[in-house]
């Protein structure tokens, strides 16, 4: 990662998701974010009333709701989510991160829609997708998956089905509010995915010296946990062992008083008994003699 970001290794803050296993290692998703600039904002939102527990990556929120709304994603699926200036493209395989790329084109660019569709075309080729099935679906979301005619172009262009957001079923989402759930999919997936603890793809900037405080107690409150978790097991192997000593030492005394009966009544003269096996074995030595 060092030698692809020009930044310093300990001037950033990192997380990565891993993406998927390959005959060569690990394909992740690495995002690295300034520490400076992360504490400004930090700083910013906490002198305004509010401490995020999380800062996470604003292009993968809109798959918490995909998830949660279980549509199909069988084959290759295309996430657009299509702001005023940006578009953030997501590609999966059969429900599996394949790429990320935001694009510098939205509503607002002049050129319109040729120009979105060939960016679009060129970061499908990029990241590999002549190499996969044929694109199965697209899935449409921020302003853009109001405007109709965008999603006819989009069907006509790519040959495939498209699905504006809003026409899924999101259970927290009174049906009421349906028709709006596409275009602030971004807030409803960050905010979905900490509240019902999905498991989608998730960054977190939150890390080292900006953990967030209320998880420094909790981890705190774990190890505390913990360790009076371990001095319990320590003291239950404790006391299990004493009573096992406990019970071997009763066993013996019993066996020892055992043998002692037998050979009282074995060698009733011997009144002076040293040991037991030494003196049985001179008394049958003499008996033999």
């Amino acid at each position: 990662l060092s030698n692809q970001i020009p930044f310093d290794l300990d001037a950033v803050m990192i997380d990565f998701h891993s993406v998927r296993r390959t005959a060569r290692g690990t394909v992740v998703l690495a995002v690295a974010v300034p520490t400076a600039t992360l504490t400004e904002h930090l700083a910013t939102l906490m002198a305004a009333g509010f401490d995020p527990t999380t800062v996470g990556l604003t292009t993968l929120a809109p798959l918490a709701l995909i998830s949660l709304a279980k549509a199909n994603l069988n084959g290759s699926s295309l996430i657009l989510d299509i702001g005023e200036s940006r578009t953030t493209v997501t590609l999966l395989q059969d429900g599996v991160l394949q790429g990320l790329r935001t694009l510098s084109i939205g509503l607002s660019r002049e050129s319109g829609f040729p120009t979105l569709l060939q960016a679009l075309r060129w970061t499908l080729q990029a990241q590999g997708l002549d190499s996969l099935p044929p694109l199965e679906r697209i899935f449409l979301c921020g302003g853009g998956s109001c405007i109709t005619r965008l999603r006819d172009e989009f069907t006509q262009a790519f040959a495939t089905e498209v699905i504006a957001l809003h026409e899924l079923e999101l259970p927290p989402v009174p049906e009421a509010l349906r028709q709006e759930q596409g275009m602030y999919a971004t807030c409803l997936g960050l905010g979905l995915h900490e509240a019902l603890g999905l498991s989608s793809p998730t960054i977190n900037l939150r890390r080292g010296t900006l953990t967030h405080q209320g998880r420094r107690k909790v981890v705190r409150k774990e190890f505390s946990r913990l360790g009076w978790l371990t001095a319990g097991v320590a003291a239950a192997a404790g006391v299990t062992f004493a009573l096992e000593m406990h019970r071997l030492h009763t066993r013996y005394d019993a066996v020892r008083q055992e043998i002692r009966r037998v050979f009282t009544a074995t060698l009733p003269e011997v009144r002076t008994i040293v040991s037991e096996k030494a003196q049985l074995r001179d008394a049958v030595e003499a008996l033999q003699s």
